[in-house]
């Protein structure tokens, strides 16, 4: 199955519940077996996604999760060469699809950065975890997340400000799994 017509379905989510199930979906098809970035497929889901944020989706905290899962396992293939003792090319494959992951996302900060007083705190909450991972400017960013986390009225929020600002970078986990 191709991304664009599980966009279109998270695009179209009547409520949260199928948004959340079908943003799960999306990112399956991008992350291979919960292991690595799934080739071929994995920058066209983080554009697609990326764009529908950038459009106004009102799913935007499932398409943040979207984001966050994949650049949460766009690692695995150059850890692998980096562990390689001599390395013969085995997985540039994989390593191409983590670095046009990464580009797909290049300059998306902004919009970021511009959801972080969003009304809804799970939106504030899934953007300030995603900032720092597509951050052109870390340092800043870090800083205000700092100031974010002193004025944020919302406990769960400024939990999520603060697991940001320490670089806590556990991998990614959807609700359904924590339960």
């Amino acid at each position: 199955m191709t991304h664009e017509p599980l966009v279109e379905q998270l695009r179209g989510a009547t409520d949260r519940a199928a948004a959340r199930s079908i943003a799960y979906d999306v990112a399956r098809l991008a992350v291979d077996d919960a292991v690595a970035v799934t080739p071929g497929s994995a920058n066209r889901v983080v554009t697609a996604v990326r764009r529908l944020i950038e459009d106004g989706t009102p799913w935007r905290p499932d398409a943040f999760a979207v984001l966050i899962y994949v650049l949460d396992h766009a690692h695995v293939y150059r850890d692998l060469r980096a562990e390689a003792r001599t390395y013969r090319g085995k997985w540039d494959f994989g390593i191409a699809e983590e670095e046009a992951v990464e580009r797909a996302l290049d300059g998306f900060d902004g919009v970021v950065r511009d959801l972080l007083d969003d009304p809804d705190p799970e939106t504030r909450s899934l953007a300030s975890l995603l900032l720092l991972r597509v951050s052109g400017e870390p340092d800043a960013d870090r800083e205000l997340l700092r100031m974010l986390a002193d004025a944020e009225p919302d406990e769960q929020v400024r939990e999520c400000v603060r697991e940001a600002v320490q670089g806590d970078r556990r991998t990614w986990r959807w609700p359904a799994e924590e339960i």
